[in-house]
């Protein structure tokens, strides 16, 4: 809006009235500012002798954003190579899979679209297998198979049944 008043009369940023001045250090000190903001500083110091102190800290010691990680369980788990085809499926579905761990009590359940567990399966202490589940008698609709080791789910995906 600034720069529209300014553009309008003919001016540039180096002339800018002193009514305007308040709105661009306005823009300066917005957090997080961005381009704009930078911009901003940049035009009150150079053509207004208003600048910012300099910080103490050097350009290396200032912190930088953290970015969030995500939880080990949820990194460990996206190890977990799992494969459902054909989807969707019209006699049976084959889950294909291989895990990162092979732990005791590993399973594998199907849910129906409400949520109803439909089967269960307990498929032994083995990093690697492949599941046949015969869909024949399912009605059409939204499954999901889900992987259960040690009581937390390691796996979650979605099929289709289509006859």
């Amino acid at each position: 809006m600034l720069k529209e008043y300014a553009h309008t009369d003919g001016r540039n940023v180096a002339q800018i009235t002193a009514s305007e001045l308040p709105e661009l250090e306005r823009i300066a000190n917005e957090v997080p500012g961005g381009i704009a903001a930078a911009r901003a500083e940049n035009i009150l110091c150079f053509f207004y002798n208003l600048c910012a102190p300099l910080s103490s800290a050097t350009k290396s010691q200032k912190q930088k954003p953290i970015k969030p990680r995500a939880p080990l369980e949820e990194l460990l788990n996206s190890q977990n190579k799992v494969k459902l085809h054909p989807n969707p499926a019209d006699q049976w579905v084959q889950l294909e899979y291989e895990l990162l761990f092979d732990k005791p009590g590993t399973v594998l359940y199907i849910y129906d679209e409400l949520g109803r567990k439909i089967e269960t399966r307990a498929t032994g202490q083995n990093t690697r297998g492949l599941e046949v589940i015969d869909t024949r008698a399912l009605p059409p609709g939204l499954y999901i198979a889900e992987i259960v080791q040690e009581g937390k789910p390691v796996y979650s995906g979605k099929f289709m049944v289509q006859h």
